[in-house]
């Protein structure tokens, strides 16, 4: 619970600071979030990442300490692991998403690089909440196995 109130406090903070660094008259812009503030808040920023991190992995950590217990009464151990492993290996593709995705989008990203941008803001701001869907899924299918 610490983690996960630390990174609701340092979302706050970090959130505060950006939009205070944004410029008065805020133009169009397609694609990402356009971060102009240029690093200035990089020590912020890594804060704010690790408190991320801490939280996301005590929540499937807890998760997984939770359904240990009806781990032995479903059919496959190994399934289990599986789609437990899913959220946390989504989460941790968008930390690194520049080294897994850089090689096979540097090429649409000369044809159209307006979707790649929209593609790769949606994926990374999308991985908590999909990450939620599929820590249900996991105590949904897992429910439904062991009823």
């Amino acid at each position: 619970m610490l983690g996960i109130a630390f990174n609701l406090v340092m979302t706050a903070a970090f959130v505060a600071v950006k939009v205070n660094d944004r410029p008065n008259p805020a133009t169009e812009y397609v694609g990402s979030s356009g971060d102009i503030s240029g690093g200035k808040y990089e020590s912020l920023e890594n804060v704010y990442r690790i408190s991320s991190f801490v939280a996301f992995f005590s929540i499937w950590i807890t998760t997984a300490i939770l359904m240990n217990s009806y781990r032995e009464k479903l059919v496959n151990a190994i399934v289990y692991w599986v789609i437990l492993s899913i959220p946390l290996a989504y989460f941790l593709i968008t930390f690194f998403y520049e080294f897994f995705l850089a090689s096979f989008l540097s090429s649409y990203l000369a044809v159209d690089p307006v979707t790649i941008s929209i593609f790769l803001a949606a994926f990374v701001s999308l991985s908590k909440p999909i990450g939620g869907l599929l820590f249900g899924v996991a105590f949904w299918k897992i429910s439904r196995t062991v009823r």
